[in-house]
């Protein structure tokens, strides 16, 4: 198997040396391993897609303002005052700009 060397920052070092209980070339190993995987479902996946970036970016689009609108609407049905009004703090903008 091939070795690979890793910079870190130092602050993570130091709590790196703290655990010495954990093989961390192990955990590294298994992220690394886990989002090549991924990549390389990615390439299947788009391989013989006819979109084009335009197209993708348009759904990405969609996608995150479907869970902008599902995420906004769970914190005003959370933090919902007495008096039915909603909590004014949470106005933001859509993924997309919106409001």
């Amino acid at each position: 198997m091939p070795n690979m060397t890793l910079s870190i920052p130092e602050d993570v070092h130091k709590i790196i040396k703290k655990h010495s209980e954990i093989r961390w070339s192990e955990v590294a190993r298994r992220s690394i391993v886990s989002e090549a995987e991924k990549l390389e479902l990615m390439e299947k996946l788009v391989e013989n897609s006819k979109l084009t970036p335009e197209d993708v970016r348009e759904i990405d689009v969609k996608i995150k303002e479907g869970i902008f609108r599902r995420f906004e609407d769970a914190l005003h049905r959370r933090y919902k005052h007495s008096d039915g009004g909603s909590h004014k703090g949470l106005a933001r903008k859509s993924p997309s700009g919106k409001e």
